[in-house]
């Protein structure tokens, strides 16, 4: 078997690297002549491979390297492919580990080992549709499985790869790709790809006993749970379903007595400028119509670059270190640039009324259809000369963006800016099946923006709210529940189907997570200690809020059906990126949360969700990961006042131009330390704020937030109360803010524009994770507070 030569290589050279012990352990040797027969034998003593670290959550049923077929029951798949398997049996740390190109060749020795002709797939699904269709995938540990019982692998006809200024980094110990290398610059972003493959399916309707998919029924739950109403009240189990059976490749390997071609079509579009010219700016029925403003574009320009982007976007790594199948973001010096069309800069006329905080919104449509997008940067002047005026300068730059006026020009142009987001399609490309299989199902491929808490689930974060989380604690924390994106139901892009998308409406549970056929069942010994590492698969993306932050909503009138689509999402990112940080109770994503910056004030409604620590916002000798310090106390008129950046002139798009983002601190946050943050913050706002205990403050603020150690003075000083803090505790410190200054110019720049509030009273609060809470008035003496 050619196969086996692959595969003989790869053990060959890990054995170099520390896990001779472990194949010892399955009874393989890479140079035995007979090395298939072993591969495909019983171990020898199991019992003992079981003790060794990470193989605590394989499956009971897996007793042979190989098992035909089935990657959860063959230990050596467990052992490439498992980010648990980090040591040989003494303990030692493996030296080195399989590259996803080996990961895919392990894959296909488990199908190809099964001798299956095409007709031996037939007859195990006799009167099923069946299909070739393509998958992202990976091999999780037990608690991202569909059953929960054992490792297993996980798919998904919806992969979100993410944008990046380096390109992609494999990192073997954790089976995963690196969002930033150990030895990157602070601000680079490194590409983050996604793996899709190509198998045999079978049409099923949700079976949790069988598939899956995983989670069913989690967004009719969650609502319920809410009190809101559902997107739909369908279940899972009368949906359906698409469910690998077997892997499909090239050669002669994969179905007996057949020749396999496989590869793959794929194609990705970024039309956010076609929409916003499309739509004329979003124009209210009332005020003007379409017909009645022109933004500066129409037919036919609007469907050529650079308004419509339909090549440049992503590409396929290369084979021979990733495998086939690996869809990647082009790599960019910046994550976004100005907007040319012939050499020189374009942009969009401005209409009046349509400004939030210095940002222009183009609202959503009825069935909450986001037909452009909702959030889009004006404040780039495109003047006659085609110079750039920022303006930023002015100092009531929010109202110039409502009247659409600069001076006397009305309505201004605003310089038209270029991400390199979007989504698409990957079709599986077969030859030699005929038409023995006819029917093609494709994935949706999101190209989204860069994810700032890689190592945090959004999912784990939904059931940890739904299941963990205590009402007293829970309740109010968000406006919607915090959905991922497999918890979804909507068809694909359906407007992709203008240049060749073979999306269906349909297809509604593209996004959904499921096992493979008969994958539910069995069960292991333990689970091995969680690994951190990001995932490409729609749990780990944000679901449907207002819009989104991976992808939006829209919807087909003439189909009736809402789809999936990225077009709805801000022009450029950041711009939206900006709004979703600070307004983060409305905003129920794993995404950073500025509002103690920008959103902390009676009159809004917003409240901490949580909250970035000091170091994280760049006051603790740190780059802030928006390239703008958080509210820092400065001394004015020799009285303390808190200050921060005036929310209408914060410009992410001059951070992203500046390469100013960072993730150097954010992606060191882990679940347990984003999840205690809230439980934390929600402890202190009932002691503080909402609850008339420690201190009551009328209009709050944070002022520094920060993790600390048993030994930090104000932990000694707060356990001189009797209370013992221990495991992970927090420092908040709150004030109250009275008299406001005029906004104050930065001298050294003229864009940036300061906030400043006298601060009346302050609190300091120590807080540990479960729950002992301290807190000193103005300085005064420390007292607990109990029952929080």
């Amino acid at each position: 078997m050619a196969i086996l030569d692959d595969l003989k290589t790869v053990l060959t050279r890990l054995a170099g690297s520390g896990w001779t012990p472990l194949f010892d352990l399955m009874g393989l040797d890479p140079d035995a002549a007979d090395l298939d027969l072993a591969l495909t034998s019983p171990v020898p003593n199991v019992s003992a491979l079981r003790g060794v670290a990470g193989f605590e959550e394989v499956s009971n049923a897996a007793v042979r390297p190989v098992e035909p077929g089935r990657p959860a029951r063959s230990l050596l798949f467990h052992a490439l492919a498992s980010p648990a398997v980090q040591v040989a049996p003494s303990g030692a740390p493996l030296q080195g580990f399989p590259t996803p190109a080996d990961l895919e060749i392990i894959e296909n020795y488990v199908y190809a080992s099964t001798l299956r002709a095409l007709d031996d797939v037939r007859a195990q699904f006799p009167s099923e549709n069946l299909a070739i269709g393509v998958f992202a995938r990976e091999y999780r540990q037990t608690s991202g499985t569909v059953h929960g019982a054992h490792a297993d692998m996980v798919y998904a006809r919806t992969g979100v790869a993410r944008v990046g200024t380096e390109d992609a980094l494999w990192d073997g110990a954790s089976r995963s790709y690196l969002p930033r290398g150990p030895q990157d610059d602070p601000h680079t972003f490194r590409a983050m790809p996604c793996r899709y493959a190509v198998y045999i399916a079978v049409q099923r309707r949700g079976d949790p006993d069988d598939f899956g998919p995983f989670r069913a029924n989690r967004s009719l739950r969650a609502q319920q749970q809410f009190g809101v109403p559902p997107q739909s009240d369908a279940l899972d189990q009368n949906r359906d379903f698409w469910v690998p059976v077997h892997k499909l490749f090239s050669g002669d390997e994969c179905l007996r007595g057949r020749f396999l071609a496989v590869d793959f079509d794929t194609r990705h579009v970024n039309e956010k400028l076609r929409r916003v010219h499309l739509s004329n700016m979003g124009i209210r029925p009332g005020l003007l119509t379409g017909s009645s403003f022109d933004s500066g574009f129409g037919f036919p320009e609007v469907d050529d670059p650079p308004f419509t982007v339909v090549t440049g976007l992503a590409e396929m790594l290369p084979e021979n270190e990733h495998g086939p199948g690996v869809v990647s973001p082009v790599v960019r010096p910046r994550l976004i640039e100005p907007t040319t069309l012939n050499g020189s800069r374009i942009g969009t006329k401005v209409p009046p009324d349509r400004s939030a905080w210095g940002s222009f919104t183009i609202p959503a449509q009825a069935n909450n259809a986001h037909k452009a997008p909702e959030w889009m940067h004006v404040r780039s002047r495109l003047k006659a000369d085609n110079e750039v005026q920022s303006l930023n300068e002015f100092k009531d730059v929010a109202r110039i963006v409502e009247e659409g006026r600069v001076g006397t020009v009305s309505p201004y142009e605003a310089l038209h800016y270029s991400d390199f987001t979007g989504d698409g399609w990957i079709a599986p490309v077969v030859s030699g099946l005929s038409s023995m299989i006819s029917r093609r199902i494709p994935s949706y491929s999101v190209l989204a923006a860069p994810d700032f808490y890689p190592y945090v689930s959004q999912s784990a974060l939904m059931d940890w709210w739904m299941n963990d989380l205590p009402s007293s604690l829970g309740q109010g924390i968000w406006r919607v529940p915090p959905l991922t994106l497999c918890d979804q139901r909507s068809a694909p892009n359906l407007d992709l189907r203008r240049h060749g998308a073979p999306f269906v409406p349909e297809d509604v549970t593209v996004s959904a997570i499921v096992g493979a056929a008969g994958s539910v069942g069995g069960s292991a010994m333990g689970s091995s200690a969680q690994v951190n590492r990001t995932s490409y698969l729609p749990d780990n993306a944000a679901g449907l809020y207002a819009p989104g932050w991976d992808t939006s909503i829209d919807f087909d009138m003439a189909e009736s059906v809402s789809f999936l689509a990225a077009h709805g999402l801000g022009s450029p990112f950041p711009e939206d990126a900006k709004l979703c940080a600070a307004i983060s109770a409305f905003w129920p994503s794993v995404a950073p949360d500025t509002s103690r910056s920008y959103g902390q004030h009676p009159d809004t409604g917003w409240r901490l969700v949580a909250p970035m620590t000091d170091k994280e916002v760049g006051l603790e000798n740190a780059p802030p990961w928006d390239g703008v310090p958080g509210p820092r106390e400065v001394i004015v008129n020799g009285r303390p006042h808190i200050e921060d950046d005036d929310f209408a002139h914060v410009d992410y798009i001059n951070t992203a131009l500046n390469n100013r983002f960072s993730m150097a601190e954010t992606m060191k946050v882990d679940q347990e330390e984003y999840q205690a943050r809230i439980v934390a913050v929600r402890r202190m706002l009932n002691a503080t704020v909402e609850g008339g205990g420690a201190q009551g403050l009328g209009t709050h603020r944070m002022l520094s937030f920060r993790a600390v150690d048993p030994n930090n003075p104000d932990v000694t000083a707060a356990a001189a109360t009797g209370l013992n803090f221990a495991g992970l505790i927090y420092r908040f410190v709150m004030v109250e803010t009275g008299a406001s200054r005029p906004l104050v110019r930065d001298p050294a720049n003229s864009e940036r524009w300061f906030r400043q509030k006298q601060i009346e009273a302050r609190v300091t609060l120590i807080i540990d994770e479960v729950g002992r809470i301290a807190f000193s008035a103005d300085q005064g003496p420390w007292k607990a507070v109990g029952g929080v």
